[in-house]
Protein backbone atom coordinates (compact mmCIF):
# COMPACT_ATOMS: atom_id res chain seq x y z
CA UNK A 1 0.00 0.00 0.00
CA UNK A 2 2.70 2.54 0.48
CA UNK A 3 3.97 1.91 -2.40
CA UNK A 4 0.89 3.23 -4.50
CA UNK A 5 0.72 5.95 -2.52
CA UNK A 6 4.68 6.63 -3.26
CA UNK A 7 3.84 6.19 -7.03
CA UNK A 8 0.63 7.89 -6.94
CA UNK A 9 2.02 11.20 -5.58
CA UNK A 10 5.30 10.51 -8.29
CA UNK A 11 3.12 10.68 -10.81
CA UNK A 12 0.37 13.44 -9.22
CA UNK A 13 -2.14 10.30 -9.21
CA UNK A 14 -5.19 11.03 -6.67
CA UNK A 15 -4.79 8.35 -4.31
CA UNK A 16 -8.43 6.29 -3.38
CA UNK A 17 -8.89 4.52 -0.40
CA UNK A 18 -10.47 1.14 -0.48
CA UNK A 19 -13.27 3.06 2.01
CA UNK A 20 -13.95 5.06 -0.82
CA UNK A 21 -13.63 3.16 -3.38
CA UNK A 22 -16.87 1.23 -1.53
CA UNK A 23 -18.83 4.11 -1.49
CA UNK A 24 -18.45 5.01 -5.13
CA UNK A 25 -21.57 4.33 -6.93
CA UNK A 26 -21.35 0.91 -9.06
CA UNK A 27 -23.62 -1.32 -10.55
CA UNK A 28 -23.73 -5.28 -9.95
CA UNK A 29 -22.69 -7.64 -12.04
CA UNK A 30 -25.08 -9.61 -14.22
CA UNK A 31 -26.99 -6.00 -14.11
CA UNK A 32 -29.13 -5.55 -17.50
CA UNK A 33 -27.59 -3.42 -20.55
CA UNK A 34 -30.26 -0.86 -20.66
CA UNK A 35 -29.37 0.08 -16.92
CA UNK A 36 -25.66 -0.13 -17.77
CA UNK A 37 -26.52 2.35 -20.59
CA UNK A 38 -28.53 4.35 -18.37
CA UNK A 39 -26.00 4.44 -16.19
CA UNK A 40 -23.39 5.36 -18.38
CA UNK A 41 -25.53 8.22 -19.94
CA UNK A 42 -26.37 9.59 -16.50
CA UNK A 43 -22.51 9.74 -15.38
CA UNK A 44 -21.50 11.21 -18.74
CA UNK A 45 -23.39 12.73 -20.50
CA UNK A 46 -25.36 14.50 -17.67
CA UNK A 47 -22.49 14.39 -15.06
CA UNK A 48 -25.42 13.22 -12.26
CA UNK A 49 -24.03 13.48 -8.93
CA UNK A 50 -23.04 10.00 -7.43
CA UNK A 51 -25.89 10.23 -4.91
CA UNK A 52 -28.42 10.59 -7.19
CA UNK A 53 -27.12 7.62 -9.39
CA UNK A 54 -27.08 5.36 -6.13
CA UNK A 55 -30.16 6.43 -5.16
CA UNK A 56 -32.10 5.90 -8.41
CA UNK A 57 -30.52 2.65 -8.90
CA UNK A 58 -31.11 1.57 -5.41
CA UNK A 59 -35.13 2.37 -5.01
CA UNK A 60 -35.40 0.18 -8.51
CA UNK A 61 -37.28 1.58 -11.70
CA UNK A 62 -40.91 -0.17 -10.40
CA UNK A 63 -40.53 1.94 -7.68
CA UNK A 64 -39.27 4.68 -9.56
CA UNK A 65 -42.39 4.40 -11.62
CA UNK A 66 -44.98 3.54 -8.88
CA UNK A 67 -43.69 7.08 -7.19
CA UNK A 68 -44.44 8.86 -10.81
CA UNK A 69 -47.98 7.79 -10.80
CA UNK A 70 -48.38 8.89 -7.71
CA UNK A 71 -46.82 12.18 -8.12
CA UNK A 72 -48.96 12.31 -11.68
CA UNK A 73 -52.46 11.28 -9.68
CA UNK A 74 -51.69 14.46 -7.39
CA UNK A 75 -51.28 16.60 -9.53
CA UNK A 76 -54.27 15.61 -11.81
CA UNK A 77 -56.61 15.76 -8.24
CA UNK A 78 -54.57 19.28 -7.64
CA UNK A 79 -56.13 20.89 -10.65
CA UNK A 80 -59.68 18.62 -10.24
CA UNK A 81 -60.01 20.00 -6.43
CA UNK A 82 -57.57 21.42 -4.42
CA UNK A 83 -58.62 20.67 -1.16
CA UNK A 84 -58.56 17.17 -2.03
CA UNK A 85 -54.98 16.92 -3.10
CA UNK A 86 -53.77 16.55 0.68
CA UNK A 87 -56.51 13.51 1.51
CA UNK A 88 -55.11 11.85 -1.26
CA UNK A 89 -51.40 12.34 -0.55
CA UNK A 90 -52.50 11.08 2.66
CA UNK A 91 -54.38 7.76 1.35
CA UNK A 92 -51.22 7.18 -0.55
CA UNK A 93 -49.03 7.32 1.64
CA UNK A 94 -50.94 4.68 3.64
CA UNK A 95 -50.99 2.83 0.47
CA UNK A 96 -47.20 2.99 0.42
CA UNK A 97 -47.15 1.78 3.67
CA UNK A 98 -48.73 -0.91 3.90
CA UNK A 99 -47.88 -2.50 0.36
CA UNK A 100 -44.04 -1.90 1.34
CA UNK A 101 -44.37 -3.92 5.18
CA UNK A 102 -43.65 -7.64 2.90
CA UNK A 103 -44.34 -10.56 4.22
CA UNK A 104 -43.91 -13.14 6.92
CA UNK A 105 -41.81 -16.63 6.15
CA UNK A 106 -44.05 -19.67 8.25
CA UNK A 107 -43.11 -20.27 11.78
CA UNK A 108 -41.22 -16.31 11.81
CA UNK A 109 -41.94 -14.31 14.80
CA UNK A 110 -42.83 -10.40 14.42
CA UNK A 111 -40.75 -8.30 16.26
CA UNK A 112 -44.06 -6.27 17.64
CA UNK A 113 -45.57 -8.73 19.36
CA UNK A 114 -49.63 -7.77 18.43
CA UNK A 115 -49.24 -9.13 15.01
CA UNK A 116 -47.92 -12.97 16.51
CA UNK A 117 -50.14 -15.68 17.07
CA UNK A 118 -51.28 -15.56 20.65
CA UNK A 119 -49.63 -12.19 21.10
CA UNK A 120 -46.23 -14.06 22.09
CA UNK A 121 -43.44 -12.07 22.65
CA UNK A 122 -40.20 -12.49 21.21
CA UNK A 123 -37.51 -14.64 23.47
CA UNK A 124 -35.39 -12.04 25.77
CA UNK A 125 -37.57 -9.30 24.83
CA UNK A 126 -37.68 -6.29 27.54
CA UNK A 127 -41.65 -5.33 28.66
CA UNK A 128 -42.76 -3.83 31.47
CA UNK A 129 -43.75 -7.13 33.11
CA UNK A 130 -40.06 -8.23 33.48
CA UNK A 131 -38.84 -5.04 34.98
CA UNK A 132 -41.52 -5.45 37.54
CA UNK A 133 -40.29 -9.32 38.00
CA UNK A 134 -36.76 -7.82 38.18
CA UNK A 135 -38.05 -5.50 40.73
CA UNK A 136 -39.45 -7.22 42.92
CA UNK A 137 -36.66 -10.25 42.99
CA UNK A 138 -34.13 -7.10 44.00
CA UNK A 139 -32.42 -7.78 40.53
CA UNK A 140 -32.18 -4.13 39.44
Amino acid sequence: ERLQRAAAEATGAEIQDSEDAALRFSLKPGTPAWEVWLANFLQERCHAPELLLTWLFHIGPSRLLAFAAVMAGARMVYQWDPGFSAVYLLVAMLVAIFTGLGTKKEGEASAYSVFNPGVQRLPGQLDADEIDRQIRRGQI
